[in-house]
């Protein structure tokens, strides 16, 4: 059970919880050599080979909040 962060209503036991994310930030992240470890077949045979990753950019959950399924579906419709 919880309670909605919108409307402070407590939904009955069962009710699906709802997170939205309601602030998020842009992260750069770094060049790392060999950080991923995978399979591959070479000459037939599995192989573990490091890989490398790229790094990029992308986005972060900042803060998010608990809806009830009510509260949700306003939001999704624009209305507040």
């Amino acid at each position: 059970m919880y309670r909605c962060q919108s409307c402070s209503r407590v939904p009955a036991p069962g009710t699906p919880l709802h997170r939205v994310a309601t602030a998020t930030r842009v992260r750069k992240y770094p060049f790392r050599r060999a950080a991923n470890v995978v399979t591959r077949l070479v000459n037939g045979k599995p192989k573990e080979i490091e890989v490398d990753d790229p790094g990029g950019t992308g986005t972060e959950i900042r803060a998010e909040v608990n809806l009830c399924p009510d509260c949700a579906r306003h939001l999704a419709n624009g209305s507040t």
